[in-house]
């Protein structure tokens, strides 16, 4: 187990500085660095055949580690495995995030939106070396998103269909503050239209003209606030040109690419993100 220390000003450090067993390490960053820097100052410093990652504020279920090393030794080709995950706000509901399980449909539905949990992943060293993967730094509060992105041409992907792991959801967090700070949900759209970008021309050989990339961001845009009909026609368009793309590439399974988008297209008309926080808000205010 590898504790990797962001420059962390509580009682970490000391408590793990008092562990005798060998098989724990401590990995002081030099201050404060980051996430992603971290992410891959882990990778560099492990040994294992696997590597597994959480936060410091996630809880593993006791069995997690074991079905997926076993999951992994039985399937060579899978190099990411995620897991279900029960998310949950202090105090307040819980609801397990599930979402596909098999690779067709996982890199199918990258083309929109990130099926991980990423403190449930487990990856396969093999594949990270041989094709030279790390969390990139240039698309920060996405990296693991991209790092999905990039290992989906090379390697199978695959969820277990259990919750082996508790997410905390909190509105402070990485995450949580993005949904609530306009300027930074900016920011992230347009480090996600380039990440779209790779991965369409990656996978389907399209280059998304700039007005194809809005009517995909306009999904991503939904999880605020509802679109307009106009938006939903041009999405729809959109969808048709990507599974003609699709039709020529074979990249994805044209069964599995009708699936998602008919998906996406029904998350536009579900309740948005921001929605669903305020009915969490409301609940624990007592409103």
């Amino acid at each position: 187990m590898l504790v990797i220390d962001d420059g962390s000003t509580d009682d970490t450090l000391r408590m793990v500085e008092q562990f005798t067993d060998p098989r724990i390490r401590l990995i002081r960053n030099n201050g404060n660095r980051g996430i992603v820097f971290s992410l891959n100052h882990g990778i560099e410093g492990s040994r294992g055949q696997y590597i597994a990652r959480m936060d410091a504020d996630d809880i593993a279920r006791p069995e997690r580690l074991a079905r997926q090393v076993a999951f992994m030794d039985e399937h060579p080709a899978v190099g990411l495995c995620g897991t279900w995950a029960r998310k949950f706000v202090p105090y307040g509901p819980r609801w397990i995030q599930k979402g596909p399980v098999a690779s067709a449909a996982l890199k199918a539905t990258l083309l929109f939106a990130t099926p991980f949990v990423h403190p449930t992943v487990m990856l396969r060293r093999s594949v990270l070396e041989e094709h030279g993967l790390r969390y990139d730094p240039a698309f920060p509060g996405v990296e693991d998103y991209r790092l999905w992105c990039v290992m989906a041409p090379v390697t199978e992907l695959a969820i277990i269909p259990e919750t082996l792991l508790d997410y905390r959801v909190s509105l402070s967090s990485v995450t949580g503050s993005v949904f609530l700070d306009r300027v930074r949900w900016a920011q992230r759209r347009r480090i996600l239209l380039r990440l779209w970008s790779d991965y369409i021309e990656k996978t389907l050989g399209l280059t998304p003209s700039a007005e194809q990339l809005e009517a995909h961001a306009a999904i991503h845009d939904a999880k605020i606030a509802r679109v307009s009909p106009e938006v939903v026609m041009a999405i729809r368009r959109w969808f048709a040109v990507i599974r003609e793309a699709n039709e020529k590439r074979q990249f994805f399974d044209s069964t599995v690419v009708e699936e998602v988008c008919s998906e996406m297209e029904r998350s536009l008309v579900a309740p948005s993100m921001m929605e669903k926080v305020r009915r969490a808000m409301g609940c624990l205010l007592g409103k």
